[in-house]
């Protein structure tokens, strides 16, 4: 990985600069305070966004702004790559917003995570690291502030140990340790467990026999009872086989029972019918004989055709009344024009104008009116009195008519008794005749029901007997289901029994089965925990250690070249012991770092710091920032001497760009390009 260009809007101590980085050896140049680290920051925001207790976003944003770009121009495999990561000020906070990224020329917009994850598959760096943030491999191999240099170099041995653990990666073998022994506790717990499942295992056995044997018990009881059972059914089947036959000659001997009583209950109520009978026909018998008599004697004298008379008469006796009501309106027509004519001819004689046109009535006229209203009133004075000549006549013929139709009626009436008399002879004979009928089809009736009586009788005494056969039988059956009863009974208790110890014993030999899987389980939890204590959680402490050892024999080398190279005096000799602590030793003596002077301090902090770097571009094969080197103020508190000789260590590093920041101006001449910081009325001004 290359940087081709670092851009920055408000962040720190810069509104607005832009930053061309060639390659080779570039020095920062610049007091302290100018800004040279805060470009370093800028980078490393550009790449890993705000880390939490290491990188916060409110340490880079202006404090006078509240939005801030960090764009940085990569060359990474040949691919021309642009980052840009954004910072906003919230109300209690800065907050990092999602980002741009564009890899040859394609540009697209991701948030945090996604733009986190795609630059570190573009360096090459793992997406996670057990117990670090994936920067902080960044830190060790490319850019690492000196004071942290120096710090690591003043950590207890124990915690600096477990810091190269983390950055080297072996620290997976103890946490691979540490799941084992957590894994191992729980395997013994579980044992412990199991042991207590199966604890009963013997008892249960014990059990699952004893069970069986009574099982077996109630199995012969069975079989012993089952023939008795099954005689008892068939006797239980046969008495009642006897008893259903008993019962239907007790069924029939009811039934001739209650036939006789219907019988003698039939003969008296026909005996009585018969009694009511003759006593009828003993009264109906004279009232004929009279009848008959009277009849013969009506008969000798006929019967006249009265009904057509009347008829004829009652005819007659309308058309009369008819005429009567026509004469009776006629004279009443005429009498009532007389009388308007009367009083007509009286006005008229009053009269003196014309009611109508008004002019004078004479004399002459009046007596011609009148003269003609008397000549109409004796034409109908004569038609008046043959009128009421006519009504005479015929009331008088009415009067005779209705007492014509008086008589006759009368003599309708006699003919209408002699007809009653007839009918009511014809009605009394018919009923003789069929209550003599239904005499002798009663007396036939009660014949046959005493024929059928006598008969019932008999086989009533035939079936004598059945009632005291019947009571015994049903006794007998009644004592063989009592059997039958008592025996299935015992059998269902022995079967439920033989059931329920089944069921028992299913679930022991299920739990003796299960304790079994158990105890099998156990025995391989047994194994693989003994494995994993004694053998597995030793094997990653052995290989963890040769790794350590390995990577402690290369760290050695490195250490020991750089610091030789930095400090020329003989007396100095010095090595990391298996805690990557530094061992340093003046003519045989140990001495603390913190006892150096502070040159000495920088130039072992410096070659630790290059040994680190060396050792994990190596054990990180796939990285892409192998190449890229940062050292801040890697020369702090050097000699001249140890200048001249930092000449020599640069060129010794391959790293084909390279970026030194420092404020001693004999570095300028060991370097291919100078950039100088200057910070103006609080801001930073870049030039080359």
């Amino acid at each position: 990985m290359k940087i081709k260009k670092i851009e920055l809007k408000n962040i720190r101590s810069y509104e607005n600069a832009e930053l061309n980085l060639p390659l080779g050896r570039i020095l920062f140049s610049g007091d302290v305070g100018a800004g040279k680290s805060s470009v370093l920051l800028a980078l490393e925001f550009a790449i890993f966004g705000v880390q939490r207790g290491a990188l916060s976003g409110a340490s880079l944003l202006r404090r006078d702004k509240e939005k801030s770009l960090v764009s940085v121009n990569l060359e990474i495999d040949g691919k021309n790559v642009v980052i840009e990561r954004i910072l906003s000020r919230k109300k209690d906070s800065v907050k990092q917003e999602s980002g741009i990224i564009e890899i040859d020329g394609k540009r697209e917009s991701l948030s945090v995570e996604e733009l986190n994850s795609a630059i570190l598959k573009l360096i090459g760096y793992p997406q996670t690291m057990t117990g670090i943030n994936p920067s902080m491999l960044y830190r060790y191999t490319v850019y690492t502030p000196q004071e942290e240099m120096k710090q690591i170099l003043l950590e207890d041995e124990q915690e600096r140990l477990n810091i190269l653990r983390n950055v080297l990666g072996t620290n997976k073998y103890q946490t691979v340790i540490q799941n084992s022994g957590i894994i191992a506790k729980f395997l013994r717990d579980s044992i412990r467990k199991k042991e207590g499942i199966i604890s009963d295992l013997d008892f249960k056995k014990q059990e699952l026999e004893k069970r069986k044997k009574i099982t077996e018990q109630f199995q012969i009881e069975l079989r012993k009872i089952l023939p008795e059972f099954a005689d008892a059914v068939k006797l239980c089947i046969e008495k009642r086989k006897d008893l259903l036959e008993l019962e239907k000659e007790k069924r029939k001997l009811i039934e001739v029972e209650k036939s006789i009583k219907s019988h003698e209950t039939a003969i008296v109520s026909k005996n009585e019918e018969l009694k009511r009978n003759r006593a009828r026909t003993f009264i109906l018998d004279p009232r004929i004989k009279a009848l008959e008599s009277e009849i013969a004697k009506k008969m000798k004298f006929g019967i006249n055709p009265i009904e057509m008379k009347i008829l004829e008469k009652e005819k007659a006796l309308e058309e009369l009344i008819a005429k009567e009501t026509e004469t009776a309106k006629i004279i009443a027509t005429i009498e009532a024009k007389k009388a308007n004519f009367s009083e007509n001819i009286e006005k008229i004689t009053k009269l003196n104008n014309c009611p109508l046109c008004k002019q004078q009535v004479t004399q002459e006229h009046k007596e011609k009116i009148s003269g003609e209203m008397n000549n109409f009133l004796k034409e109908n004075e004569s038609k008046l009195a043959i009128g009421i000549k006519e009504l005479q006549e015929v009331k008088q013929k009415i009067i005779l008519f209705k007492e014509e139709l008086k008589r006759l009626r009368i003599e309708k009436e006699e003919k209408d008794k002699m007809t009653s008399m007839i009918k009511e002879f014809d009605e009394k004979r018919k009923d003789f005749y069929s209550l003599k009928f239904d005499e002798e089809k009663i007396v036939n009736e009660i014949k046959k029901l005493t024929d059928e009586l006598v008969i019932f009788q008999k086989e009533f005494e035939s079936c004598f007997g059945i009632g005291e056969k019947y009571n015994d039988a049903m006794i007998e059956a009644d004592s063989a289901k009592e059997e039958e009863t008592k025996l299935a009974v015992q059998k269902t208790k022995i079967e439920t029994n033989i059931k329920n110890y089944a069921e028992l014993t299913k679930i022991i030999e299920s739990e003796i089965s299960e304790k079994e899987k158990c105890k099998i389980d156990m025995e391989k939890l047994k194994k693989i925990e003994f494995w994993l204590s004694s053998e597995f959680i030793s094997l990653m402490g052995s290989i963890e250690k040769n790794v350590l050892l390995k990577l402690n024999f290369e760290f050695n080398q490195f250490f020991q070249k750089w610091f030789e190279m930095l400090i020329s005096d003989a007396s100095f000799s010095v090595r990391v012991n298996e805690e990557f602590t530094p061992v340093i030793e003046q003519n045989g003596y140990s001495l603390e770092y913190s006892f150096l002077s502070g040159g000495e301090r920088t130039a072992a902090a410096l070659a630790y710091r290059l040994a680190l770097n060396q050792v994990l571009n190596s054990f990180y094969s796939s990285i892409k920032t192998r190449d890229l080197l940062v050292l801040d103020e890697p020369t702090d508190g050097f000699s001249s001497e140890q200048l001249d000789k930092m000449r020599i260590v640069l060129h010794e590093l391959k790293a084909e760009q390279l970026v030194l920041v420092s404020h001693e101006q004999k570095v300028e001449s060991f370097v291919d390009n100078i950039i100088n910081f200057e910070k103006q009325n609080g801001i930073t001004k870049i030039s080359c």
